[in-house]
């Protein structure tokens, strides 16, 4: 598997501590998608999620494979991409500043 520890370095974390996994999930009546995080404790959680299903939606611990994954999928589905908010650390909201493509 690829290092992406130095991702989380340069935002100021330790991949280590990062501790989700992040999914394909649509969103607004399935005419958007974005990525969620779910802390690996609470899983289960993903079942509140109309998650996307087979390998397009297939989970990572990997932000800028989730992020790409997403906007590929939404372009090949015709669907709006919204960018990923993070619910634990704010640091890892989407942002234009960061080209996710330099990462994967």
């Amino acid at each position: 598997m690829k290092d992406f520890s130095y991702f989380y370095k340069e935002l100021g974390l330790n991949f280590e501590d990062i501790e989700q996994d992040y999914f394909i999930a649509y969103i607004n009546d399935r005419k958007a998608v974005t990525v969620i995080d779910l802390s690996f404790c609470v899983n289960y959680e993903k079942d509140d999620w109309d998650v996307v299903e087979g390998d397009n939606g297939k989970n990572t611990t990997v932000l800028p494979e989730a992020i790409i994954n997403a906007r590929n999928f939404a372009k090949i589905n015709n669907l709006e991409y919204e960018p990923f908010e993070s619910r634990y650390h704010s640091c890892l909201n989407e942002s234009d500043d960061i080209k996710y493509e330099n990462y994967i």
